[in-house]
This record gives structure tokens, C-alpha cells and sequence, in this order.
């Protein structure tokens, strides 16, 4: 595999002396060529799989966010307010490949994928401190994303184009509170979005998925400033969930995105690091999620309810050392 990737930014910032204005402008030219073959699909129940005899990817993205913040003078209230534009264009082509069961198969021949999406997010952020101590913050955050697809694959007959337009308001707040000066608690209510999209051989629509997150944490340095944790408990409610399916089509198998229905999700985690000396550092990191589908779609009966998600650790922990030259 071969890759080339070219990431060029200037940011520019400004002192209004209220607020301080920054521009951040990217591009990223990005570019993957599969020159070998590589098997990308196996199913052991089937003794089956694919095989791309060469594949190509080259995406093209520009963004430009524009945001302005307050200076911090005042220690009561601070605040974000910035606007993010961005356009993406990705075409992925494959010059042949195949797929077999038991060893017999076929050529499925070139295929070409483009898709693009542009995309606008205007956000804000608020914190106002009642005292010393307590700290409200509230945001909120609009994303629009215009999609658009293209599909070319002769082998199967496929010949399609879509497009489609998803946009969310994703609001937060959070309420912090100093126990004392190095030590705090913190408590949280935030919603997220992933934008929906389209497969590569079919005219279906994937919806977008949404999340609300309630969290209750802790953060604290200790043993002056030599330990640091931190701590949470949370709760998440997903709508829409988007997993995956297996098609089959002309005797092929495919990897499908769909909505299979509603997930809940709770866990536990927690993080440390102790400064042995001024250069050696240990770390430990620990994890526990428990997921479950509460609902399920009668379009997609792959899971029941009280299924987990799939490809989500139950737990999981690293430990880690770390020395400053």
C-alpha cells in the first residue's frame, strides 16, 4: 500500500481586545493506492471472501473556521462564538477483484465510488462563574451536511446517485463545582450527531444517528501536583444506531451500513498518572461499558432486544511509563 498526504493550515489570530479573533484555514490532499492484492471481506462460514486486485482512494477536503472569544478579562463570564465550513471530495475506484465461495468465484471488474459532502457548523459556548467555585456552562451546536453519491459498478448492473441533506441542533450543559482548589466535581447532559450517508450499491438511505449523554465525574491533583485522576460514571441513549449488515448480492457478500434500532449504554471509567520524579511518569487507565439494544428495527432484524452492540469491549485498561528527556 502506498500513501501520500498532503495537510497544509494557517491560522491566523487577532487581538480585538474584547475578544480575540482567530481564522483557521486547512487543506488535506490525501491519497491511498493498493498496488497488491488484499482480501477485504472473509466469512469462515461460507469459506468465502473478496479479493481487490487493486483499489485506489484520493480525497480532497478544504475547511475554514472562523471564531471569536472573549479576552477573559472578566472572571465571571467567558464566552465562544464561531462559525466551520468544510467540503469534502473522495473518489474511490478499483482497477478488478473478485469474490469466491469454496474456491469457485468471480470477476466483479472496476468499480467507481465518488461522494462529496459539504458541510456547515455554527456553534457556541458560555461559561459564567456564580463563585469561585461553581461554574454553568451551556452550548450549543447546529451541523448541516449536504451529501451526494455516485456508485459505478458494471459488473453488477449498478448505476446509481443519490443525494440527501442532514442537519441537528446538539445542545450541552455542564455544572462544575471546587471542593477545594485542586480537586473538583462536575456534572454534564450533552447530545451528539453522526451525519447518515448511503451504500455502495443501493439507493437506501442510512439515517443519522443521535446520541444524549448524562455524565457524573471527578477531577483532582494530588500529592502537589504529582497525581493526577479523574473519574466518571455515564449513561448514553443512541437513536437510530448505526451498525453494520451483510447482504447478499449476485452471489456476493457485501458490508451494509443500516439503522438497526435503539441502544443504551452505561460505564464506568477512570484515569491516572503519578510523577515518580521530574521526568518518570506511570499511568493506569481503566474501562466498563454495558450496551444493550432496547429497541429493534423490523427493517433490520439482526439484533433482539437486550443484545450488545457488536465490536464494543466490555472492559478494557492500559498501564503506561513515561520519561521526559
Amino acid at each position: 500500500v502506498e500513501y501520500e498526504n498532503d495537510i497544509y493550515n494557517l491560522t491566523l489570530n487577532y487581538d480585538l481586545g474584547f475578544a480575540k479573533l482567530t481564522s483557521s484555514t486547512s487543506e488535506l490532499n490525501l491519497a491511498r493506492n493498493t498496488v497488491s492484492s488484499s482480501f477485504v471481506v472473509q466469512d469462515l462460514a461460507l469459506n468465502g471472501g473478496g479479493i481487490d486486485l487493486g483499489i485506489s482512494l484520493v480525497s480532497k477536503t478544504f475547511s475554514q473556521e472562523i471564531r471569536l472569544a472573549s479576552a477573559g478579562d472578566d472572571n465571571a463570564f467567558n464566552w465562544v462564538v464561531g462559525a466551520l465550513y468544510s467540503d469534502t471530495d473522495e473518489h474511490v475506484y478499483g482497477t478488478g477483484g473478485g469474490y469466491y465461495i469454496d474456491g469457485v468465484g468471480n470477476d466483479y471488474g472496476r468499480y467507481d465510488e465518488i461522494r462529496n459532502s459539504e458541510t456547515l457548523a455554527l456553534f457556541t459556548n458560555i461559561e459564567y462563574n456564580f463563585t469561585d467555585q461553581l461554574t454553568l456552562t451551556v452550548g450549543t451546536r447546529y451541523f448541516e451536511d449536504d451529501r451526494t453519491f455516485r456508485s459505478d459498478f458494471p459488473e453488477f448492473l449498478i448505476d446509481i446517485s443519490n443525494s440527501e441533506s442532514f442537519d441537528q441542533v446538539s445542545p450541552m450543559i455542564s455544572l462544575s463545582y471546587a471542593l477545594e482548589e485542586d480537586i473538583s466535581i462536575y456534572a454534564s447532559i450533552a447530545e451528539g450527531f453522526r451525519s447518515g450517508g448511503f451504500n455502495a450499491y443501493d439507493i437506501a438511505v442510512y439515517d443519522p444517528e443521535t446520541v444524549r449523554s448524562y455524565e457524573l465525574g471527578t477531577k483532582a491533583s494530588l500529592l502537589n501536583g504529582r497525581l493526577s485522576v479523574s473519574s466518571a460514571i455515564y449513561h448514553s441513549q443512541y437513536l437510530d444506531y448505526q451498525g453494520f449488515d451483510v447482504i447478499e448480492l449476485a452471489g456476493a457478500t457485501f458490508i451494509s451500513t443500516v439503522n438497526p434500532g435503539e441502544v443504551e449504554l452505561q460505564g464506568v471509567e477512570f484515569s491516572s498518572q503519578f510523577n515518580l520524579s521530574e521526568q518518570l511518569s506511570i499511568g493506569f487507565n481503566g474501562h466498563y461499558v454495558d450496551t444493550e439494544f432496547t429497541k429493534t428495527s423490523s427493517d433490520f432484524p439482526i439484533f433482539d432486544v437486550g443484545d450488545p452492540v457488536n465490536e464494543t469491549p466490555k472492559y478494557s485498561y492500559s498501564l503506561n511509563t513515561k520519561y521526559d528527556f
